[in-house]
């Protein structure tokens, strides 16, 4: 677990601190995960791990390789070896690494402790720059590397949006919410976790972001959810259609679709949800232009939006797509969105799964957490880009749902093997 605590530490470092190798920037966690692959090659080859490949390690293979596939396609070889050699590095040595070394309760709860020291330590560095409207984390990593730092401090609803380490608030934040339900689940053991709470939901809230308040908010509502309904086997397929009538219900009664409307009441401004809705309906549009952008994507070719007739959503969508999904889609085709929906969507199954069967109750409940972790990340992906550390971060909780568990068996299988060895037992008399 040292080789996984290690690269957690990393994103804590700046990626001002790191080497230019050509155009290819190597910050410091980067290079962790350029190191620890053939630590990861090597273990997978040598199969000395307790490790049951299932189909969700193959999805992740093809999201891993589609990238190359894709980026080759529109950009070249070179391109493709650089750009999609980065992303697959930090969708796979995440995901492979918490594979080989996260299969136990005992190690889930030793991630998710290491995952609390990661968000103490950026609710700390943001703290007084949310304060002071200055980001101190990248002022000293700039002075670190003898140059000066011009980004400004931007103020939202009273309060300066903390970076610490990171490049956006909005990553800093989704990033601190990562604990929430983690929490709350260690929480029932020792009282102590509160303040691993309080730093998370504070994380969310000095990014002045909706993103990472409203993960904050479905983590807390979801895990409510699970503790009130634990004895309903089916309590999540019951919750999948209370929001589907619930969806039907706005549609009948609303001159609105029941998307704006949550809009217009969940979020912090309401105008950036706007915003998000139509970056979604016009991405579509724009790749629907051509067979070839269906299945391969444009890579970083942003003239694909000169097809937009209104200058102001051309010029907004040149500049920025804010959602991992959407930028997955664009630069890779429907065909890697499809793949990585489905990749999401067995992950998140599995999770489910697992909670029902594990022997240990604890162990159930720590993996709804992490499931809980997950969808609210994924949910948050839908109007967030993810980068860099966010990225390694989103595949660190995907690959934990997917871990093993020790199954319990039923009353029914207990009896029937109680009732074998009795017979065993008699005719060795």
């Amino acid at each position: 677990m040292l080789a996984l605590r290690i690269l957690i530490l990393s994103f804590l470092i700046p990626d001002e601190i790191g080497v230019q190798v050509g155009d290819l920037a190597l910050s410091v966690y980067r290079i962790v995960l350029i190191a620890l692959t053939p630590y990861i090659l090597k273990q997978m080859i040598s199969k000395a791990h307790r490790v049951n490949w299932n189909s969700c390690d193959l999805l992740a293979v093809l999201l891993i390789i589609w990238p190359f596939i894709s980026f080759g396609m529109n950009t070249g070889f070179a391109a493709s070896i650089e750009s999609g050699g980065i992303f697959a590095l930090e969708m796979a040595v995440p995901y492979f690494l918490v594979r080989l070394l996260v299969n136990s309760r005992s190690r889930r709860v030793e991630l998710a402790k290491y995952v609390f020291q990661m968000t103490a330590v950026l609710f700390f560095l943001g703290l007084p720059e949310a304060l002071l409207g200055q980001h101190f984390t990248h002022q000293l990593a700039h002075a670190l590397v003898g140059e000066s730092y011009t980004g400004m401090a931007e103020q939202r609803f009273g309060i300066w949006r903390a970076l610490g380490p990171l490049d956006h608030a909005i990553l800093f934040g989704t990033l601190c919410t990562t604990s929430v339900a983690l929490s709350l689940n260690m929480m029932s053991l020792k009282r102590r976790y509160l303040w691993i709470l309080a730093f998370s939901i504070g994380g969310a809230i000095l990014s002045a972001s909706s993103a990472p308040i409203l993960s904050a908010m479905v983590q807390l509502s979801l895990y409510a959810w699970a503790t009130t309904m634990q004895r309903y086997r089916n309590k999540w397929l019951i919750l999948v259609a209370i929001l589907a009538l619930a969806y039907l219900f706005i549609d009948v009664l609303s001159n609105r679709d029941p998307i704006r409307v949550m809009f217009s009441y969940l979020l912090l401004n309401p105008t950036t949800g706007y915003a998000r809705y139509y970056m979604w309906i016009l991405s579509f549009d724009v790749v629907a232009q051509s067979t070839w952008g269906m299945v391969f994507g444009y890579g970083y070719d942003i003239e694909i939006f000169n097809v937009l007739e209104n200058d102001y959503w051309r010029i907004l969508m040149q500049n920025t797509v804010d959602s991992f999904w959407l930028v997955v889609m664009l630069r890779h085709g429907i065909t890697m969105l499809i793949l990585f929906a489905v990749f999401v969507i067995l992950v998140l199954r599995k999770a489910v799964r697992s909670s029902r069967i594990s022997e240990s109750r604890r162990d159930r409940r720590l993996i709804q957490a992490w499931f809980i972790c997950a969808l609210g990340m994924t949910l948050v992906a839908s109007t967030v880009h993810f980068w860099g550390q966010m990225v390694c971060v989103y595949f660190i909780v995907l690959a934990t749902c997917v871990g093993a568990s020790t199954k319990r068996q039923s009353s029914k299988k207990v009896k029937q093997y109680e009732k074998l060895e009795r017979r065993s037992a008699t005719r060795a008399l």
